[in-house]
């Protein structure tokens, strides 16, 4: 469905169900904790997200992704793009996490291309493809953190069109759990010549103890 469409549709909000144009109230925005949830996973210097997977935004990201909520991902990037502005990073870029054609074609979008469009806006740095998927990635539900390092490694690379050496970027994401997509898409963007690589997402989610 067409962004500028579904702009002109009722929209409720994911959290409280009130109508709401942008998906996601004031209200329930005033829930997510004042300070950014930070994060570092190697070879990212730093991350940041805007609160644990729970409710409101556990709803905002599910509505997202499956009920395409695209006038989400410019809210809730809107609201990420507030939370880097309060981190002293220096970057040139915006790259999302990129998704499979296979699954594109299947959802019509990438929900991490409209968070970190939504950023853009804010933080007035270029968002770019500048990564892409080389092989099929088996779902990460229900992996621990070493099946998941294993089910991405080498499974992305540069778009042949870009360049990253001697630049900074900022990796985006929906949601952190282990960071093992998050790592291996650095880990690239650093072996391809990258300086530093920070990262954004909109919910971190952490794996049960059981």
């Amino acid at each position: 469905m067409d962004l500028l469409f579904q702009l002109f549709l009722p929209v409720r909000c994911s959290g409280c169900k009130i109508y709401e144009s942008s998906g996601f109230c004031p209200s329930c925005q005033n829930k997510l904790p004042k300070n950014p949830i930070l994060f570092s996973i190697p070879p990212i210097l730093e991350g940041v997200a805007l609160s644990f997977y729970s409710p409101p935004i556990e709803q905002a990201i599910h509505d997202l992704k499956f009920k395409h909520q695209k006038v989400l991902g410019w809210t809730l990037g809107h609201l990420m793009g507030e939370a880097v502005q309060k981190r002293d990073w220096d970057f040139h870029c915006i790259a999302p996490v990129p998704m499979e054609k296979k699954k594109w074609k299947k959802r019509g979008y990438n929900q991490s291309e409209i968070l970190a469009r939504g950023m853009s806006k804010v933080l007035g740095r270029p968002c770019r493809n500048i990564l892409e998927v080389l092989r099929s990635v088996s779902h990460q539900v229900g992996l621990g953190r070493k099946e998941r390092l294993e089910n991405v490694k080498e499974a992305f690379g540069v778009n042949q069109s870009e360049s990253v050496s001697m630049r900074s970027f900022l990796l985006v994401d929906d949601v952190v759990t282990t960071g093992a997509t998050l790592s291996e898409c650095a880990a690239v963007l650093v072996k391809n010549g990258a300086e530093k690589v920070y990262a954004a997402c909109a919910a971190r989610h952490l794996l049960s103890e059981s």
